[in-house]
């Protein structure tokens, strides 16, 4: 009797496939939400640096 031990190259191509669709699926959304992350923090930090800014006039006016 043929005892059937480990994976056949067609089982083992039809998983890379999937794995790559998914890959091919996922990493243009990681990639957008990151962007968009990187952005607000930029505007956060500008943010920060006007308000710093106009408490420094404040305390530079009285």
């Amino acid at each position: 009797m043929y005892s059937k031990k480990g994976f056949t190259l067609i089982e083992i191509l039809i998983i890379v496939a999937i794995i790559a669709i998914a890959i091919s699926i996922v990493y243009p959304l990681s990639t957008k939400t990151l962007d968009k992350f990187n952005k607000y923090i930029k505007n956060v930090e500008k943010k920060h640096i006007l308000k710093k800014e106009k408490f420094k006039k404040f305390l530079n006016d009285e």
